[in-house]
């Protein structure tokens, strides 16, 4: 470490942690990086056909090495580690021939998980282009993490969503549905009950415009409405602009909220259901084995929250009017959700 210290002297002095232990996750953050560089020199030997196993194998490797030097750092040291040996290493720019990598990284709508990420996510037919456009290298390194832990969690958020849509449905006449940062809505594509037109108001808001003019271009025919709504300032005076629902369901905007925000975003959300209805909030899980690779390659940077914190925005609401709460996980134990359900008075 003695070449490596001289040579990031000045970086290494904003690691607050123990030398010994910071020193060893350096070690092994460029072993690693090493050692995912030689994976990618293998590829040149073979055909483009031959490359998913090698990529999958050294990838998972991989991945499990940046999930044990995370767990080895303080928040701080890891933030370090990431931009002075990660970001630094020749490896970071192969990674970043994945269109899906390369979109959460370069952030071209300003800000993280952009709705064109989360259909990469989904592997939805509007981003097919972008993928063919890709390199091999990219086109194959795609195929990997759209099929990552992470990636299969947002796909069954989407089911688990699409289907809470339907049971509504069949449960309620017409009920009332609203969707809180939507993105692009892609469960209305998993929804017979909208297909059917056995929903009332469908209403999406997102603070994105070009997100809320796709809704409003592929579904607004199916009678979706969205609407631009930046929630951040708008959120005091919703309830009188767009009344009460069923279902009010919200599956990106906690992961970026802090603990602080997060009590008035539940009071205002949850001031918005009818009697009876019920608000579900989406969450990723700390315990996902893809953190590491989405803060380190992605610049994807979430809060996340475990099951006590979950129910802890519970215990924000009025209880006298809480009739019941649950937190469950989705198959792969990377998604929670909160399902909280309004008193009949």
């Amino acid at each position: 470490m003695g070449e490596l210290n001289e040579n990031h002297a000045e970086p290494l002095r904003r690691f607050d942690g123990p030398r010994d232990g910071v020193d060893a996750a350096c070690d092994m953050a460029l072993s690693a990086c090493a050692t995912v560089a030689r994976g990618f020199e293998f590829l040149q030997s073979m055909g483009p056909s031959q490359w998913g196993p090698v990529i999958k194998s050294a990838g998972d490797c991989f991945n499990a090495a940046l999930r044990e030097i995370r767990s080895r750092l303080s928040a701080e040291d890891w933030k370090c580690v990431v931009e002075e040996i990660i970001r630094s290493h020749p490896v970071f720019q192969n990674f970043q021939h994945d269109p899906l990598t390369r979109r959460a990284y370069c952030k071209p709508r300003g800000y993280p998980g952009d709705a064109v990420l989360v259909d990469f996510l989904y592997r939805h037919s509007s981003v097919d282009r972008r993928v063919r456009e890709a390199s091999e290298l990219g086109r194959a390194l795609y195929s990997y993490t759209s099929n990552s832990a992470a990636a299969r969690a947002a796909r069954n958020r989407l089911a688990i969503v699409a289907a809470e849509i339907d049971g509504l449905a069949s449960r309620r006449q017409r009920p009332d549905v609203l969707s809180i940062a939507c993105g692009h809505m892609r469960e209305v594509e998993a929804c017979p009950a909208v297909r059917e037109c056995r929903l009332g108001r469908f209403v999406g808001l997102d603070q994105d415009e070009l997100a809320i003019s796709v809704v409003r271009g592929e579904y607004g025919p199916l009678g979706v409405d969205g609407r631009l709504t930046p929630l951040f300032r708008t959120l005091a005076g919703l309830e009188k602009r767009i009344g009460k629902f069923d279902l009010v369901y919200c599956m990106g905007l906690f992961d970026y909220l802090p603990p602080s925000w997060a009590p008035r975003f539940m009071s205002g959300f949850f001031s918005l259901l009818k009697d009876g209805g019920k608000l579900v909030i989406g969450n990723f899980a700390p315990s996902g084995s893809d953190v590491a690779y989405m803060e380190a390659f992605m610049d994807w940077w979430l809060v996340y929250r475990d099951q006590d914190e979950m129910r802890a925005l519970a215990r924000a609401l009025p209880q006298d009017l809480v009739s019941a709460c649950r937190v469950h996980f989705e198959e792969t134990r990377h998604i929670m959700f909160l399902e909280i359900e309004r008193r009949t008075e």
